[in-house]
């Protein structure tokens, strides 16, 4: 007879096995998008960074967008293959991903792939997209008013919050979006499956809402 021990340490496993073989899956895409001895990655942040002004090296800035493109290859985007990337192009609107590149304060130098909202298809919103979360602003302000003076107020930043919430479920049409590392050339733009919200998107902030109000 099964316990529920052993169920659960099962169904443990299982998980592990998943998210074992979706890493692996993620890091062998993520070796087909930066090409060989990473010449692709490397000619793609070096025209963000005359793109956006930034001074430094490519060494310096590569890191922060090899990990942010494996890292979304892990939690939010899948890599089709030619044929499928082709028949998807033909029968559907597709988002339009931006990779940007940020020297923090503290001089990490990171990336970020983002969504761009404003060419986002409008059939993927599905009704209203607005968060009703309130600015910090102005919970201060309600608790300046009627909380006691020796209250002490504190935030805290969510690491990749919008990355956290739930997946768009199986039976959801999917979204697809497209990524074009090199400006040059339309024959390197990359398709992904779309698998849940990401940064940029105008629904993203409700589906954080969403996910943690459960």
């Amino acid at each position: 007879m099964i316990t529920e021990y052993e169920t659960s340490h099962a169904s443990i496993a299982i998980e592990v096995m998943i998210e074992t073989h979706v890493a692996s899956m993620a890091e062998s895409q993520a070796v087909e998008l930066f090409g060989e001895d990473d010449s692709r990655a490397r000619e793609a942040v070096e025209q963000l960074m005359t793109k956006q002004g930034l001074d430094g090296t490519i060494d310096s800035y590569l890191p922060g967008y090899k990990k942010e493109i494996t890292e979304m290859l892990k939690r939010r985007l899948r890599l089709l293959g030619p044929s499928e990337a082709k028949s998807v192009r033909l029968a559907h609107n597709l988002g339009r991903l931006r990779m940007m590149l940020e020297l923090k304060r503290d001089a990490r130098k990171k990336a970020r792939l983002i969504l761009q909202g404003f060419r986002e298809p409008a059939e993927w919103d599905e009704g209203s997209v607005v968060s009703p979360v309130a600015y910090v602003a102005s919970i201060k302000s309600f608790i300046f008013h009627s909380g006691a003076r020796s209250d002490i107020i504190s935030s805290n930043d969510v690491s990749v919050a919008f990355l956290q919430s739930d997946a768009y479920p199986p039976d959801q049409a999917p979204r697809y979006v497209g990524y074009r590392a090199h400006r040059e050339s339309l024959d390197l733009e990359s398709v992904f499956q779309l698998l849940g919200p990401i940064y940029g998107q105008r629904a993203a902030a409700r589906e954080w809402y969403l996910t943690i109000s459960k």
